[in-house]
């Protein structure tokens, strides 16, 4: 970094900025960071891109039963976007198996409320392997999209066997 040359000087009006003194009384130019505002995909129903289009739109359960797709058609679609993504092994069953305590500990009488404050931990969890590039986006998406619908103790349960199935489809295929 000391081998390079200083940078030239830019006019105010480019640098979206402005002028500063430095420690040493001289003006210098600073740049006001400014980022786009984020579209969340929780603002809108729609399927995060990759998925089925129609993915959790109606949720995990149809009346009182667990939906087909479910299971099934979503599950594999998903599985298959993971590998293709190159979602590795170790990843998965890190998160699933956070998922498959919380529910164990959900069935051993703990309130539900703590156990969904536990999942809930997944997604600044998975924020940070994301940033780290350990996952892909679409795996930090399916979290965050499935997290979202847990409320109660059966749409958990719901959760987990959705997971279970998208593991299913993905076993042996993942990434080492």
């Amino acid at each position: 970094k000391r081998d390079r040359p200083p940078r030239p000087p830019r006019p105010v009006g480019e640098s979206g900025g402005g002028r500063r003194l430095d420690g040493a009384g001289e003006q210098r130019e600073y740049r006001e960071h400014r980022e786009a505002p984020r579209e969340s995909h929780r603002e809108s129903r729609d399927a995060p891109a990759g998925f089925p289009s129609d993915y959790l739109r109606s949720g995990y359960f149809a009346g009182s039963v667990l939906r087909d797709e479910v299971l099934d058609r979503w599950a594999r679609d998903v599985g298959a976007l993971l590998v293709a993504r190159g979602l590795a092994a170790i990843q998965m069953r890190a998160f699933y198996s956070h998922v498959k305590r919380a529910e164990a500990s959900s069935k051993a009488g703990r309130e539900f409320q703590l156990v969904r404050e536990e999942l809930l931990k997944m997604r600044p969890v998975a924020a940070a392997r994301q940033g780290r590039r350990l996952i892909p986006g679409e795996f930090a998406d399916f979290l965050d999209r499935n997290l979202e619908l847990v409320k109660d103790a059966a749409s958990m349960r719901a959760f987990a066997e959705h997971f279970q199935a998208v593991a299913g489809y993905t076993a042996g295929k993942l990434r080492k």
